[in-house]
């Protein structure tokens, strides 16, 4: 299972996911999640264990529908030091 290194709500108010939507949607969310089943992270490919965090943004597409992705914490927190908002650990 993987641990948090920083609050909760660092790893959802990051900006990862800011200017990477070249299409429309008319709702989109994120919030840190406790997978249930395991996923692929949409950045890096490698699989989310269930029981493990991720973070899942949710949007709604016209024509199209709901779609999900999921973000491994470890691409969150690489993000989150490789953009200064924390300190990085070495």
């Amino acid at each position: 299972m993987t641990d948090l290194k920083y609050s909760k709500e660092l790893y959802t108010d990051s900006g990862f996911f800011d200017g990477d939507m070249d299409c429309e949607y008319t709702d989109r969310e994120e919030k840190l999640v406790k997978c249930r089943k395991s996923h692929k992270c949409t950045n890096c490919q490698k699989d989310i264990a269930k029981g493990d965090y991720a973070v899942c943004e949710t949007a709604l597409f016209p024509g199209k529908g709901w779609n999900n992705c999921y973000t491994c914490i470890s691409c969150i927190e690489k993000w989150l030091e490789e953009s200064g908002q924390v300190e990085s650990e070495g």
